[in-house]
């Protein structure tokens, strides 16, 4: 069986090493882009596919949501899954009608990741 190859989008490193190292623990994750800020997903993922982005869409860049809405976009076979702190129902919905998969917030359990992705 392949394996699911993830992206990672979030402005803190410390935060995109430990989602990382996490899902790297799991045999059918493969960590395969990490960015810290929309734009360079968005780049990474035109040389390097992903099966599933895990992103901030309120990075402090400013360009999350709007990767996000591309990547629905350019990337239709892509599942993108939201992991943010930010619960605010009219974000939610607003992301919810773009088109997002999944809303995980930020401290979900890493040992859970693997089995929502």
């Amino acid at each position: 069986m392949d394996s699911v190859k993830v992206a990672i989008a979030d402005e803190y490193p410390t935060f995109r090493l430990g989602l990382e190292t996490a899902l790297k623990e799991d045999e059918g994750m493969e960590v395969v882009v990490t960015a810290g800020t929309g734009h360079d997903l968005l780049e990474a993922l035109e040389v390097t596919p992903a099966d599933v982005v895990l992103i901030e869409p309120w990075m402090r860049a400013g360009d999350g949501l709007s990767a996000v809405s591309q990547v629905l976009e350019r990337f239709p076979a892509t599942t993108v899954i939201v992991l943010s702190r930010v619960w605010d129902g009219q974000r939610v919905h607003h992301l919810q009608e773009m088109g997002v998969h999944g809303y995980l917030d930020k401290r979900t359990e890493p040992r859970d990741l693997p089995s929502v992705i």
